[in-house]
Order: C-alpha cells, then sequence, then structure tokens
C-alpha cells in the first residue's frame, strides 16, 4: 500500500470540505494548504475577525464569507459583567446557558455578516 501526500489527499477530496475557523490567520493555512494542492476552485471557506485578509479572500473568491463583530456591543456587554463582579453581585442577563448542571448567565452580541456584496470596494 502506497502512501498519500497531503496535497494527493486534498486534490482528490477538497469537494467534500467545508472549512469553517475562528480566526482569519488560522483559515490562511487552509487556504495555502489547498492552494499547493494545486486547488483553484475553493470549497465552502468561512471564518470571523473581518480582518484585511478575509476581505481579500473574499474578493479574491477564496472564502466565502467572514463574520464583523460589533465591538462596541461586545464592550457594553463586557462591562456589565465586570460591574457586577466588582459590585460582588451576580450577573444579570437575560439569556443563560446550561452546561454539566450549571447554568451560566450569557450575553449575545450583534454580528453582522461579511460577503463579496457586502464589500466597500
Amino acid at each position: 500500500m502506497g502512501f498519500i501526500t497531503k496535497n494527493d489527499y486534498l486534490a482528490a477530496n477538497y469537494k467534500k470540505l467545508l472549512t469553517i475557523r475562528a480566526w482569519t490567520n488560522v483559515l490562511m493555512g487552509a487556504i495555502e494548504a489547498l492552494e499547493a494542492a494545486g486547488i483553484t476552485q475553493m470549497p465552502i471557506i468561512t471564518g470571523q475577525d473581518n480582518t484585511a485578509t478575509a476581505q481579500r479572500n473574499i474578493k479574491d473568491a477564496k472564502q466565502a464569507m467572514t463574520i464583523d463583530k460589533n465591538l462596541n456591543d461586545m464592550a457594553y456587554n463586557t462591562a456589565m459583567i465586570i460591574n457586577s463582579l466588582v459590585a460582588g453581585s451576580l450577573v444579570q442577563a437575560s439569556r443563560s446557558i446550561s452546561t454539566g448542571g450549571v447554568t451560566i448567565p450569557a450575553f449575545f452580541s450583534k454580528v453582522s455578516l461579511v460577503t463579496i456584496d457586502s464589500i466597500s470596494w
């Protein structure tokens, strides 16, 4: 039985791939591996961060979308959590997540999808 290289595997199976990464810089490694394998039509690749690299990847048809996180909303939610903790009170949230029998207060921040149609050229 012969060995198969990473590039051979990717070239044979890339259409089955869906790559989702939380960090655009890590996503670049996946894109570079696909390109090294000779893939010119990328599978569905998404990420978050809405960096200049992500937008360039979208413009170059290497990435389908990215997520733009509303930093003002995230900062406000973080400040509310910190204020509660500093005051020694329970964190009040409109939602919660239950895991392993423990209920954790949760804050969900607004996000926007960034696609080829929403990038400013």
